[in-house]
């Protein structure tokens, strides 16, 4: 039985003939050793097993060594009149999050792992009661049966910032249309979408990266296991702009995959290409360079055929070079990268894409302009198509237009595509992160702050830029590399439709 199940079959029932809550039916019942001032906050999806969630939680009790007495929580379908509905919304939530700033901690019930409490308006609004009461940060749970479930999902390569990408109050749901309502007009008109969904994602990437380095810990004499872990670890540092971190993960993966498997394996090129990756974003060009070039010795060695692999490692050459300032030479690795991918995956590909996005960004550096927006609007539709409206790399994408843009002296759309660029960043990256802060110089060159959240405010620092307008402030990689996260729109503006013209 589910939560909701429970309420409607056992709650509801008991309490009806009083219509009050199952706390106070049992203090008027002379049951009050039941009940008492509540230490945790418990936050729970109702879709999730009823037993599954008390097991969880009389776990934690037990790991922390609170007998009966001491562990006493606020349970939502105990502690709240299931009869009554909420008659003035807006009282009730003040009430609410003053009662759980009352209580000070809380427990989050994830089943399974994540995925429906993040979607479900109530769940994402007792967060933000969290937020408003100071409760940061917050535990997150797993019962005892999904612990193990979701190791392996770290292990077997589970797609983090794809779970990461749907969080969005505004898209979450909740069984009356009149609560959803009501809980995205607080929201707006408090912390905002946009704040909100910042601080869930980055306590979520938080969650996922101490689990995976936990289980790094578990398994550290399994090194078929931990090998696929250091990479998932990896693109999570990554992400989150932990470069050094990610690049102590790979090279641990390398140095196991070279034991194992030899140094004239694919799957040691891969980690090669990946590892290169870190490694030109760490400024080290030169040994990304050389990694990229051992990596493609072996795959011309190998008498297997695995195009995605050889066109990602010429696309990353391509990558590297561009960081060089060798545009020429990085302009034919990526048309070699592009005619391989295409034969490989056909034109409607993400990783084609991206390759359009390269090549575009080489012309913009050599001021080529018409070249460059040719290409670069090739590629952004397909990542929409693919990735979503809100995806980092059309972020990213949409950053290069608007820097090719200003160049063709069309500042209004280069302005409106900066500001779209820095709301997914926000959302998805945080405040903090390179890539937000590294394109508020180009809003600074030429107007206010439009956005919807309270997240950014005037200055927004570096001096403005004068024409012409150089390289991406986000040093790339903008391409193969795991995209980072997804957003679900509306994110501020509507967006500027393509192709973006003159």
């Amino acid at each position: 039985m589910s939560t909701a199940d429970v309420c409607s079959t056992i709650i509801k029932p008991r309490t009806a003939s009083n219509r009050i809550s199952y706390v106070e039916l049992l203090q008027r019942t002379g049951k009050t050793a039941c009940t008492g001032e509540a230490k945790w906050f418990v936050s729970h999806a109702w879709a999730c097993k009823f037993l599954s969630v008390v097991e969880t939680i009389f776990q934690k009790c037990k790991d922390e060594g609170l007998d009966d007495s001491a562990c006493i929580i606020w349970f939502d379908i105990f502690s709240v009149d299931q009869h009554s509905g909420i008659q003035h919304f807006d009282h009730w939530a003040i009430s609410f999050q003053e009662a759980i700033r009352r209580i000070g901690k809380a427990w989050i019930i994830f089943i399974p792992y994540f995925a429906v409490w993040l979607e479900r308006a109530w769940c994402l609004f007792e967060l933000y009661a969290m937020v408003e009461g100071g409760i940061i940060p917050f535990e997150i749970l797993l019962p005892p049966a999904e612990q193990d479930a979701f190791a392996q999902y770290l292990i077997n390569g589970g797609k983090v910032e794809d779970a990461i990408s749907k969080i969005d109050i505004r898209e979450a749901r909740a069984y009356k249309q009149s609560d959803q309502d009501n809980i995205n007009r607080i929201v707006a008109a408090s912390v905002g979408h946009g704040k909100l969904n910042e601080l869930v994602t980055t306590e979520m990437r938080k969650w996922f990266l101490s689990s995976a380095e936990s289980e790094l810990q578990k398994m550290l004499n399994d090194e078929k296991l931990t090998s696929e872990l250091h990479l998932n670890t990896a693109k999570m540092y990554i992400t989150i702009g932990r470069l050094s971190d990610a690049d102590t993960e790979l090279e641990k993966r390398h140095q196991k995959q070279l034991a194992l498997l030899g140094a004239e394996s694919l799957k040691v090129a891969e980690t090669k290409c990946e590892l290169a990756t870190v490694k030109c974003r760490l400024g080290q060009l030169q040994v990304a360079l050389s990694m990229l070039k051992e990596a493609r010795l072996i795959y011309e060695k190998s008498a297997v055929e695995n195009l995605e692999l050889l066109g990602n490692i010429t696309n990353r050459i391509g990558l590297v070079l561009y960081d060089q300032g060798k545009y020429d030479d990085a302009m034919q690795s990526y048309m070699e990268s592009l005619a391989i991918k295409t034969q490989w995956f056909g034109p409607h590909h993400v990783g084609v894409a991206s390759t359009h996005v390269n090549i575009g960004n080489v012309y913009q550096a050599q001021g080529e302009y018409e070249r460059a927006l040719f290409h670069l609007n090739t590629g952004l539709p397909v990542l929409i198509s693919q990735l979503g409206n809100a995806h980092v790399s059309v972020a990213d994408t949409k950053q290069s237009i608007g820097i090719v843009l200003a160049n063709l002296g069309n500042s209004s759309k280069s302005l409106q595509l900066y500001q779209e660029a820095h709301s997914i960043y926000m959302q998805a990256l945080g405040r903090e992160h390179p890539k937000t802060k590294g394109i508020a110089p180009f809003i600074h060159n030429w107007g206010p702050a439009p956005y919807v959240g309270p997240a950014v405010t005037l200055p927004y620092g570096g001096p403005a830029l004068t024409p012409p307008y150089g390289r991406p402030a986000v040093a790339p990689p903008y391409g193969l590399g795991r995209p980072a996260v997804a957003l679900a729109p509306p994110y501020g503006r509507p967006a500027v439709a393509p192709p973006y013209g003159g």
